[in-house]
């Protein structure tokens, strides 16, 4: 975008023409650089660049003192200017290392905790683990957002943060995608969350969470000897059975466990339409998976990954080739498939690859990522 002088004259030439929705639209798709730069050609572009600019706000805390004193400069101004806080509608704060000054003492926590309680309209809260950031969590129970849809919260593992969380969900029924990553349930008593859709959380959370139109559930099973048809029932008891559910797992499980787990979710779930599972090792858990496919009749996309994933190669391409061919005698209701980060898609019953995007939006597991 040219903002020399010469086209200052044009640009507020433009803002007469054009309605404050159009002005806002083109604002929105300039880079933040640019936005910045339009809030000091004039006051018409102030006011319109202004809540696009902070529209979404990321703060980032490390071992450096500095990042410290610019998250405490972000909360000052903003409760010296209230109004700005009208325009957050995205909050990520990321956490790194763990800060043994000025966070510890309670002027910092309070200062922040009156900041973010400006942020009425907020729609999106992520909160990234670390002990500095630990020492925020408590204050979430005293914070309270109307228009909030999507929060995620990855916290250390302290049993005390587990009722501060508890807390906070209660007060947001309007939460729709809910990730929380502590390892415990999420609190003592139930949670009721009635439009939540989309859950990411480790399997001892379940039994905590009271929901009916759950569309899709991202699970870690850690723990081997699992109480598991209590933990499906669980699941299965937060889903409607007339609308398709994308099922994610990242197994650290035996294949003991896991393979009872996907006979419950087979059994249990045949609204499954996406299964989506990750294994520590792939060697035995591709057999595993193939064996247990033919279980799931409604089954149209699955997704296979390891954390040690096979490197690229002609004879790799072959042994991907022999898999899916697998898969598709195994459950012809298949449509398309991921294999260690790769997509197929079957084209007159043969399997052609494309993009990895395309498969996460069709699969629907492109709406975890929403609550990062």
């Amino acid at each position: 975008m040219d903002l020399t002088r010469r086209g200052h004259k044009a640009r507020m030439a433009i803002t007469l023409w054009f309605p404050n929705e159009v002005m806002t639209e083109i604002i929105r798709n300039v880079s933040r650089a640019d936005q910045a730069t339009l809030c000091r050609v004039s006051k018409i572009f102030n006011a319109l660049s202004l809540p696009v600019l902070n529209r979404t706000v990321t703060i980032v805390g490390g071992l450096d003192n500095n990042q410290v004193h610019v998250l405490k400069a972000f909360c000052t101004a903003l409760i010296a200017h209230p109004f700005r806080a009208d325009a957050i509608r995205s909050l990520t704060f990321v956490g790194r290392g763990y800060i043994r000054t000025e966070l510890e003492d309670s002027e910092s926590r309070e200062l922040w905790l009156q900041s973010v309680k400006l942020m009425r309209r907020l729609e999106h809260l992520s909160i990234d683990s670390s002990r500095v950031v630990g020492q925020l969590v408590p204050k979430l129970s005293l914070l309270n957002f109307p228009r909030i849809l999507r929060c995620s919260l990855k916290i250390p593992a302290d049993m005390w943060h587990v009722d501060d969380v508890a807390a906070f969900l209660k007060l947001h029924a309007t939460l729709t995608h809910v990730r929380i990553r502590i390892n415990g349930p999420v609190g003592h008593r139930s949670v009721s969350l009635p439009n939540l859709q989309y859950f990411d959380g480790y399997m001892a959370h379940l039994p905590s969470i009271v929901t009916q139109h759950l569309r899709a559930a991202r699970i870690l099973w850690q723990t081997e000897g699992l109480e598991i048809d209590n933990f499906i029932k669980a699941l299965t008891s937060m889903t409607d059975p007339s609308i398709p559910f994308i099922s994610s797992h990242r197994f650290h499980t035996s294949l003991d466990d896991t393979s009872r787990i996907l006979t419950a979710l087979s059994t249990r779930m045949p609204h499954t339409t996406t299964l989506e599972t990750c294994y520590l090792d792939f060697q035995a858990a591709v057999g595993h998976i193939t064996e247990r496919l033919g279980q799931f009749g409604h089954l149209h996309y699955l997704a296979f990954d390891s954390i040690y994933r096979i490197p690229d190669s002609d004879e790799d391409d072959a042994y991907r080739q022999d898999t899916l061919q697998a898969w598709s005698n195994a459950c012809p209701t298949l449509k398309a498939c991921s294999l260690f980060a790769r997509a197929w898609r079957k084209v007159d019953d043969m399997w052609q690859e494309y993009p990895m995007e395309d498969f996460l939006i069709q699969a629907g597991l492109s709406a975890f990522e929403e609550l990062s």
